[in-house]
């Protein structure tokens, strides 16, 4: 039973758990998918606050147990992960991105990029004005010139963007466990 939206009340309930906290996390930093061996090992370290090597089998059995019967399956059901139980591949849906606001680091500290994506469309209608209607100092840009430096700023933009939002989104480690090692 996949389902599209998430009631506030339901994130909070799929997020009061915090193996399925840790499980969202690695798969938000992996990117790709993984096994459910591995998202086991690395789950199991975050609780254990070990490397994964030095788990002992007893610790990762626990944690495989656990995600196998009852978070992998329920955060699966809600559409937030992709489960193929064949393989035991594991990638987070579209609908993943939905949790961020409740994942991020500091929420208070989320940049509003329509504000800037706003100015830059405003300041490339006036280059471009500037351009067409020869108007000092645009008018020693050709259309293409122009053209070609709103083009670099939209990509210098959306690249600043995707990487403040992987430094914010997807840590090493979740926030919760940084706050307890004091970093």
């Amino acid at each position: 039973m996949h389902r599209s939206k998430l009631s506030q009340e339901q994130v909070f309930d799929l997020l009061k758990n915090s193996r399925r906290r840790y499980a969202l996390y690695c798969l938000r930093r992996q990117g790709d998918p993984v096994t459910l061996a591995d998202l086991t090992d690395q789950v199991a370290a975050w609780e254990h606050g070990m490397a994964p090597a030095e788990l002992t089998s007893a610790q990762r059995k626990t944690v495989y147990i656990s995600l196998y019967q009852t978070h992998v399956p329920k955060l699966d059901d809600v559409g937030l992960i992709n489960y193929d139980r064949e393989t035991g591949e594991i990638d987070l849906s579209r609908c993943a991105r939905a949790l961020d606001t409740y994942l991020v680091d500091k929420p208070g500290l989320m940049i509003r990029w329509n504000r800037y994506y706003l100015v830059l469309s405003l300041m490339s209608i006036m280059l471009l004005g500037g351009v067409w209607f020869k108007v000092d100092p645009s008018a020693l840009l050709s259309s293409l010139m122009a053209t070609m430096i709103i083009v670099t700023a939209y990509s210098l933009l959306a690249i600043l963007q995707y990487l403040i939002y992987r430094r914010r989104i997807v840590p090493a480690t979740p926030p919760e466990l940084r706050r307890i090692e004091g970093q």
